[in-house]
This record gives C-alpha cells, sequence and structure tokens, in this order.
C-alpha cells in the first residue's frame, strides 16, 4: 500500500473511531458504526495513565485505547502502527490528519522533543459533519512505530477537558 492511502486511511480511522463516533454517540445517545481493517501491527510497549473518571472508555478495534467525556463528548485516544513500510516522515503523517479534516486550519504547529524523540505538536480547527471542532495532536515515531496522541472535542467545550489531555501526555511513555 503506498504511503498516501496508508495515511489517508490512519486519518480516516482517526477521525471515524476517534471524532465522528463519540460525536454522534454525544449528539444522538446511539449509533450502529463499523470501520475497520484488519491492518497495522499496534504497539505494545505503551504505558500510560487512562483519563480521570469523567472519561468512560470507549471500544474500538481501530485505535489502541480512546476515551470520551460524559458530559460534552471531548475524546482523548492513542493510536500505533509499527513496522510500517514505507515510512512516512511526521510532516505527512500531519498532513494527512488535515487533509481528512474539513476546512482544516492550524492554530499553532511546533517541532518538539517527545518520550527522547523529535515530535510534532499542534491545534487544528475544522469541522466534522459541519459541526466546529478542534484537535490538538502529538506526532511521534520511537522503536518502529509511530504514534499519534489525540485530543478532539466540539470547539466550545474544547478547552474543558485540555487539562486531562495534557496530562495524559505527560504520562504517556514508550521504553
Amino acid at each position: 500500500m503506498t504511503t498516501s492511502i496508508r495515511l489517508r486511511t490512519l486519518v480516516s480511522i482517526i477521525v471515524g473511531a476517534v471524532i465522528i463516533l463519540p460525536l454522534a454517540i454525544f449528539v444522538s445517545g446511539c449509533v450502529s458504526l463499523k470501520i475497520g481493517l484488519s491492518g497495522p501491527e499496534k504497539s505494545t510497549d505503551m504505558n500510560f495513565k487512562s483519563p480521570p473518571s469523567n472519561f468512560v472508555k470507549l471500544k474500538s478495534p481501530d485505535v489502541d485505547d480512546s476515551w470520551t467525556e460524559k458530559h460534552n463528548g471531548n475524546t482523548i485516544s492513542v493510536l500505533s502502527e509499527c513496522h510500517d513500510k514505507p515510512d512516512p516522515s511526521l510532516a505527512q503523517i500531519q498532513e494527512g490528519v488535515m487533509s481528512e479534516i474539513e476546512d482544516a486550519s492550524p492554530l499553532e504547529t511546533e517541532q518538539i522533543t517527545f518520550n527522547n524523540r523529535d515530535a510534532i505538536h499542534s491545534i487544528v480547527d475544522g469541522t466534522v459533519d459541519g459541526v466546529a471542532t478542534r484537535f490538538e495532536l502529538v506526532i511521534f515515531k520511537k522503536s518502529d512505530c509511530t504514534y499519534i496522541l489525540t485530543y478532539a472535542g466540539v470547539a466550545k467545550s474544547f478547552g474543558d477537558n485540555q487539562r486531562d489531555f495534557e496530562r495524559f501526555v505527560k504520562g504517556f511513555r514508550v521504553p
């Protein structure tokens, strides 16, 4: 599979499983959605503390772990993909994520060091099914795996749980 197709698939999984599903559940209270591929190998070497108890764990085969906040539907997730060839750059992954968000507009993008590796941290505004949505991403690679830590929510309530995501990121480790 080409890098472009793999990125598009990865981003579709993020947007579908992490954003659309929780927002649909939050707005309607019920949804039936199947997103998935038999596909990439996931990391087995992640260490992190789950978000606080106001977040409930979501079950999705498309991400390693994800949680949605009970009251506003904001979502924290982690997605890994290991031993992927070809190996897209961090910038290509970020561009791929942004290309799948309607009206994507980066508010902040910075190169950082995370888990002793180069990483990209970004905040992006966009829309999902016509709803103003904000995303915060930390993208990095380590031990032949790519990791995308994501916080997403409706723009008006995005700040409500941003500190929860910051704590999640601070505690996330890959040996």
